[in-house]
């Protein structure tokens, strides 16, 4: 399950950054998280509902749901990628899952 969201993840910062050393890394992850986790953002119960979006998007969103906005890519490494703590992309998980 997690290559698979972080495979997502990493295309969505591919696409964010445009540039090509991400992109090779969300082909990679993709693959890998394709032979790890066929199902994808469906083995959550809710991460299917609300797709992956960037987490100050999804907190809004999951306000007073009981969801949590939960970051694809660790906080710790938003600088390095040039993203913006909120910017990172997210999914939608119950406090179980989380």
């Amino acid at each position: 399950m997690v290559g698979a969201t972080f495979g997502a993840g990493a295309q969505w910062v591919a696409g964010a950054l445009g540039t090509q050393a991400a992109a090779t890394a969300a082909t990679a992850a993709t693959t890998a998280g394709t032979a790890a986790a066929p199902q994808g953002l469906s083995a959550f119960s809710r991460a299917a509902e609300f797709g992956i979006r960037s987490y100050n998007e999804l907190a809004k969103l999951t306000a007073h749901t009981g969801l949590h906005a939960h970051h694809l890519i660790e906080q710790r490494f938003a600088k390095g990628l040039g993203l913006k703590v909120g910017k990172i992309p997210s999914i939608a998980l119950t406090p179980e899952e989380h």
